[in-house]
């Protein structure tokens, strides 16, 4: 059985490297690298949301201009249960480069940046997630 979720997903740049976390799955042990995101939450906008998640998986406080997003909508498989995941991705900005202390779920292994030009590894695991990054990552709104 699928489970819908709505979700919002933000790309950070800084100095040739993307923002994001190292997680495993609690069921399969697989190991990823996910950009901050999440669930939208009821009376919250979905720029509202990235903002949130961020500061919640990364400790980075960032914006998010105003922006067409990405949309993509995908099945991906977490805690032995598919997902029928709708997608927002937005390009966001570091306020600061100091972080605060990360306190998220048991699934994280630690904030990390990657260099963008090794995105493609990173993101290997979903084709649509890696296409809607290399889409924001080449956009002229996001800056390097």
């Amino acid at each position: 059985m699928k489970t819908s979720r709505q979700r919002v997903s933000v790309v950070i740049v800084n100095q040739g490297r993307v923002l994001g976390f190292h997680a495993e799955d609690p069921t399969s042990g697989e190991k990823y690298f996910f950009l901050p995101g999440g669930k939208i939450e009821k009376q919250e906008s979905k720029i509202q949301a990235g903002i949130r998640e961020t500061l919640e998986e990364t400790g980075f406080q960032i914006t998010i201009p105003e922006q067409i997003p990405i949309y993509e909508r995908y099945d991906f498989l977490w805690d032995g249960n598919v997902f029928d995941s709708e997608t927002w991705f937005y390009a966001g900005h570091l306020v600061g480069l100091e972080a605060k202390s990360v306190q998220d779920a048991d699934y994280h292994r630690g904030v990390d940046w990657v260099s963008i030009n090794e995105l493609e590894k990173y993101f290997s695991y979903h084709l649509q997630i890696q296409e809607a990054i290399r889409r924001l990552t080449l956009s002229p709104s996001v800056s390097f």
